[in-house]
């Protein structure tokens, strides 16, 4: 072989190698302004035309009603007194107090379970990026906890229409229970 075909080999091999390199370079290189997929709506000012559209499809004026009753499974007559909260919380942050969004206080004045409710607020004041969820309480006339929600029953702020929970079961709290939302013992 000759002295030359041997480098002109070696620069061709050190050449394509280099482009290699570039190429790859290049391909882990993010653009600053992404050209959208045919999958992906184009985005204006940060955020996507969905993501707007889920904005404005929540409306400002629009209520959105959200509903469900209260039961519990263990056959315990409240007593007379017996007051019941519901809450829709915002459960966005994991270690911060969830703050409360809508609230409805019933006094039960002698009726038991089920109990019917009903929250009601405007879909502008939720955000869809957050996360929600409601709970519950039953508490004796002297704010003594009874019952009270135990699970996650989310509420999705970009449906549309009115939102049916269903039945929200409550668990038996253990007796001298008391504590008020955010309260530390």
């Amino acid at each position: 072989m000759r002295k030359t075909d041997f480098h002109s080999i070696r620069s061709l091999l050190s050449y394509g190698l280099a482009a290699l390199l570039l190429f790859a370079l290049a391909a882990c290189q993010q653009e600053k302004n992404p050209q959208p997929t045919p999958d992906e709506p184009p985005q204006k000012n940060g955020v996507s035309e969905r993501e707007d559209a889920d904005t404005s499809m929540n409306g400002t004026g629009e209520p959105l009603q959200i509903s469900g009753q209260l039961i519990y499974l263990q056959r315990i007559a409240l007593p007379p007194n017996a007051v019941a909260t519901v809450q829709l919380r915002d459960v966005s942050l994991a270690d911060a107090p969830a703050g409360v969004v809508a609230e409805q206080v019933i006094e039960l004045e002698n009726r038991q379970i089920p109990v019917p409710f009903s929250l009601r607020i405007e879909r502008g004041e939720l955000d869809p990026h957050r996360t929600y969820s409601v709970a519950a309480r039953i508490e004796n006339g002297k704010e003594q906890l009874l019952w009270i929600t135990d699970s996650h029953h989310g509420v999705n702020p970009g449906h549309n229409g009115d939102i049916d929970l269903g039945d929200i079961r409550l668990t038996q709290a253990a007796s001298g229970s008391a504590p008020q939302p955010g309260e530390s013992r």
